[in-house]
């Protein structure tokens, strides 16, 4: 949704460094280094733990292996929620945009 004078217009978002929600909220502007620390690494250090809770809950409702609906939910969001927080945990660089792990 873009603003376009007094009204508001449906476009495509053509830059994919701002397809994160991390560009819709940006930290307040009297942030301290550490605050900035605490905001950037929050996103990997939730994903770790989204995950691993996610993991538990798998295995609490029965792991995929038996065929539970809900244990294989669970272990595909556990996955792909350690997968994103690790990932985003590696020291990678697109133009000015760093990830987490340059923290």
């Amino acid at each position: 949704m873009q603003r376009e004078g007094k009204g508001l217009r449906l476009a495509w978002n053509r830059h994919l460094s701002l397809a994160g929600g991390i560009a819709l909220c940006p930290p307040p502007v009297q942030s301290s280094g550490r605050g900035i620390a605490c905001y950037v690494g929050g996103g990997p250090v939730l994903s770790l733990v989204t995950g691993s809770a996610a993991l538990v809950l798998a295995g609490a409702w029965g792991m995929p292996a038996q065929g539970s609906v809900g244990g294989w939910a669970a272990a595909a969001f556990g996955l792909t929620s350690l997968g994103t927080g690790l990932l985003t945990l590696i020291p990678f660089q697109r133009g000015e945009l760093l990830t987490a792990g340059w923290l």
